[in-house]
């Protein structure tokens, strides 16, 4: 049994610790996707995730993401996948190389309407101390507004199980903020 120090102990004396130390979401990590965000960045690496991986690695890797995610999210992973699982790329990365601005549209359709449309959004930068997700569908602005946990669209979870599941983005990459700009206000006019 590992002997440790606790504070608080009297006279500094040394308490049992039985609990192993594993490492604790932080404290951010208290909505859905966040905890979704946490498991996907503490996989262990080596899990499938490298191309040197076997398929048998490859696909333990794959489900156990899509176990937590269905856990998570239910439903709404369904619509998720279906759009990851779609012939044409409907996910568009777009970052800007001078700021490093990242922005993401996902194509969807609008309920009710038989035409497509780009859904706007933006997923926290790693070293943010509060994540934040949005994404311009309607289906995010009514769990936003029904709820303090705002539980991410399917586009949002596309976009995150994307980079987990290796399934790649159409990129655009361009070269000054303008050109950062001019590329965003021609996708939300399409």
């Amino acid at each position: 049994m590992d002997q440790s120090t606790t504070p608080g102990a009297p006279n500094g004396s040394t308490i049992p610790n039985s609990r192993k130390q594993t490492a604790k979401p932080p404290l951010c990590a208290t909505r859905s996707i966040n905890l979704l965000d946490h498991f996907l960045n503490n996989l262990k690496p080596g899990d499938g995730d490298s191309p040197m991986s076997t398929p048998k690695e490859l696909q333990t890797r794959q489900d156990a993401i899509l176990r937590v995610a269905d856990f998570l999210f239910g439903s709404t992973l369904d619509g998720a996948l279906a759009i990851l699982d779609s012939r044409e790329s409907l996910i568009t990365r777009i970052l800007s190389t001078s700021s490093r601005r990242l922005i993401y549209f996902c194509r969807g359709k609008s309920t009710g309407k038989n035409e497509s449309q780009n859904y706007f959004c933006i997923l926290p930068e790693k070293e943010m101390a509060f994540p934040f997700y949005f994404c311009s569908c309607r289906s995010f602005f009514e769990r936003s507004r029904a709820s303090v946990e705002a539980r991410p669209c399917k586009h949002l979870l596309a976009i995150l199980l994307s980079h987990a599941l290796h399934v790649k983005p159409l990129q655009v990459e361009t070269t000054s903020d303008e050109d950062f700009s001019k590329l965003v206000v021609n996708r939300l006019e399409m």
